[in-house]
């Protein structure tokens, strides 16, 4: 062991995950204004999920019939585990700017993740939300000259029904 503190385990009666999932699309081309509007949607929910089994020792004590774990240590170890769900929504807009000669995309979309894991024997489920938003902005200026100037936001809210302690609310972006 090459820290005491935080020790894992293979499972070998881990039994294979299915994923079934449901997708939607919708696609709108105006030829005439030369714009396009998408949109998308789509559902899983895992069957056998693999997820993390934790403990974490109160006490000094020994777990898998011979494995000592100091208080405080952790001792992790795959299980199966149903009720993963993840969705996702996407749309985007998009249309020219003449005056600039660019094309503009406007985007959004929101997703949610159910995640279950286990922690001292007991079912934690870890909640994400999150709500993304951004925009496109490319050149057709001429030939030899092209740029692209793009944002996008996303603001993720996580929570857990257990550890609450580790509950989290976060904004990435990228420009």
């Amino acid at each position: 062991n090459s820290n005491p503190l935080q020790l894992n385990a293979g499972n070998p009666y881990l039994k294979q995950a299915y994923t079934y999932s449901f997708l939607l699309r919708y696609g709108l081309t105006n030829k005439k204004k030369a714009s396009s509007f998408f949109i998308f949607a789509s559902a899983s929910y895992t069957q056998n999920y693999v997820a993390n089994s934790t403990i974490i020792a109160a006490r000094d004590t020994i777990i898998a019939n011979s494995v000592p774990l100091s208080t405080g240590a952790q001792f992790t170890q795959p299980v199966n585990m149903n009720g993963y769900v993840n969705t996702n929504t996407f749309i985007t807009y998009g249309f020219p700017i003449d005056k600039i000669k660019c094309n503009l995309n406007l985007t959004g979309g929101l997703s949610y993740t159910r995640a279950p894991g286990m922690l001292n024997n007991l079912p934690n489920w870890s909640n994400t939300y999150n709500a993304n938003a951004g925009f496109v902005l490319g050149s057709n200026i001429s030939e030899k000259l092209d740029f692209t100037i793009s944002y996008t936001g996303s603001y993720n809210v996580v929570l857990n029904t257990l550890q609450k302690n580790i509950n989290n609310n976060y904004f990435n972006h990228s420009a």
